[in-house]
């Protein structure tokens, strides 16, 4: 709905009536991997048909030997822990404004966090309306960032569109209620850790696997896993480390980048694996992570120091 001042487009709405079929759908990631769950995806981007809703992103990381980690442990504990959804919540709201001049260039002013991919963005958006202008994004004031806008959002293709078709600059803004359910927010995460100690309470290996809740859609929320890879292999110095992540398509809204990435919600795993792990051995809790502090020089399983 579009109109000339927002009491006018309330109004408007209030007179249309919507009727709504409820079709299947999931909302939890396990559920999505269930056997005969609707997929959320028929094709992939090729048109190759899907079997499940799973993104093909193989992550995944393996140094030395856990079976033999294992072996050589004293004490071993397991644990699922979990991590909810968590919005940027920015000081300011997301909006823009659109318009186009006469010989069908469009100029956007924009939040975006990241100028150069958005345009790109805006004009594949042209290309598929047929439209052969120009594209300039003018970065106004972001009002916050921390990753929720390095994405395009829908709302600034719909002012694009319905500036075209008006042919009058198109401004969208949302109150504080939309920025939490209309833009895109950190992924839930399910962690399950296995991993143990030997009897002096050095770390001898540690087993962890990650499901993420990516959304109807991928963003970057979807790359996380590089970065999860990190705390997994590198908070303490642990010899032997297997690590898997899995992305699945639900009906959320998709995952989006936030600041952190990825490394909050597997630095909480395995903190409170640490702690569990630490009770077992009988270790006070910081005595045991000083025992297993990585040091100058350390060089983790990943490769990092």
């Amino acid at each position: 709905m579009a109109a000339t001042s927002p009491e006018i487009a309330e109004e408007a709405l209030r007179l249309i009536k919507v009727e709504y079929e409820d079709l299947p759908a999931v909302f939890d990631p396990e559920e999505a991997l269930a056997e005969g769950a609707p997929l959320i995806h028929e094709t992939n981007p090729k048109g190759e048909p899907l079997k499940d809703n799973r993104l093909r992103l193989p992550w995944k990381l393996a140094a030395g030997d856990i079976e033999a980690g294992e072996a050589a442990s004293a004490y071993v504990v397991e644990g699922e822990y979990e991590t909810g959804w968590v919005t940027h919540c920015c000081m300011g709201t997301a909006g823009c404004v659109a318009t186009f001049d006469t010989k069908d260039n469009l100029t956007i002013y924009s939040i975006t966090q990241i100028p150069s991919l958005a345009k790109a963005d805006f004009r594949e958006a042209l290309k598929a309306m047929g439209v052969k202008g120009r594209v300039r994004v003018v970065n106004t004031t972001i009002g916050g960032g921390f990753g929720s806008k390095l994405d395009t959002y829908a709302f600034e293709y719909i002012a694009i569109l319905l500036a075209h078709r008006t042919r009058r600059p198109v401004k969208m803004l949302f109150d504080r209620e939309e920025e939490f359910f209309a833009t895109s927010p950190r992924q839930p995460v399910k962690a399950k850790i296995r991993q143990g100690c030997d009897a002096q309470g050095r770390l001898t290996f540690r087993d962890i696997s990650l499901l993420l809740d990516n959304g109807a859609y991928t963003s970057w929320g979807a790359t996380t896993p590089t970065v999860m890879m990190m705390p997994a292999s590198g908070l303490y110095e642990v010899p032997n480390v297997l690590f898997r992540a899995t992305c699945v398509y639900t009906n959320n809204t998709y995952s989006q980048a936030m600041r952190g990435y990825g490394t909050p919600q597997v630095t909480f795993a395995v903190e409170c694996s640490m702690d569990e792990l630490a009770e077992k051995a009988g270790i006070d809790p910081y005595e045991f992570r000083l025992l297993n502090a990585n040091h100058p020089g350390t060089e983790t399983p990943k490769a990092s120091r």
